[in-house]
């Protein structure tokens, strides 16, 4: 099955802290999704950080893997309520600028594997348009009921 979600979707079936919606469209597949997002020099915390060299902040894009995650988990598991619990490793490997629309690709490691607390291994990775890999994460995501 393969279900995808718009913006305003995403808005709605994808819990998250206002104001920041980080992804664009999500694809979902199996345990597999991927998400994209345009990073728009209209974006309120591009000014500030920094300013004659914008880049999209380090924590949007780790709270754009964890939507896309949380979006593929509650998909799979309805009525959960998937949250991060441990950033295990993030690595930035290039900047994402006004502009650069990116991907973000996250297939969660042993599917049928859920530990007691309903705890998921999640691996990322985030694509330029360009091609070139902009960052890679793990996370464990909880509080997905069995």
């Amino acid at each position: 099955m393969t279900l995808a979600l718009s913006r305003p979707d995403v808005g709605v079936r994808v819990p998250r802290a206002e104001p920041v919606i980080g992804l664009d469209v999500v694809d979902m597949s199996d345990d597999r999704a991927r998400a994209r997002k345009l990073v728009s020099a209209q974006d309120p915390y591009l000014s500030g950080h920094y300013p004659d060299v914008p880049i999209f902040p380090g924590v949007f894009t780790i709270d754009s893997v964890v939507q896309t995650a949380r979006a593929l988990l509650i998909d799979r598991e309805p009525g959960s309520s998937p949250r991060l619990q441990v950033l295990v490793s993030a690595q930035f490997t290039a900047p994402l600028q006004p502009g650069d629309r990116f991907e973000v690709a996250v297939h969660v490691l042993d599917p049928k594997a859920v530990d007691p607390e309903g705890t998921r291994r999640i691996k990322a990775q985030c694509i330029r348009g360009d091609g070139i890999t902009a960052g890679r994460m793990t996370l464990l995501m909880g509080g997905i009921d069995r």
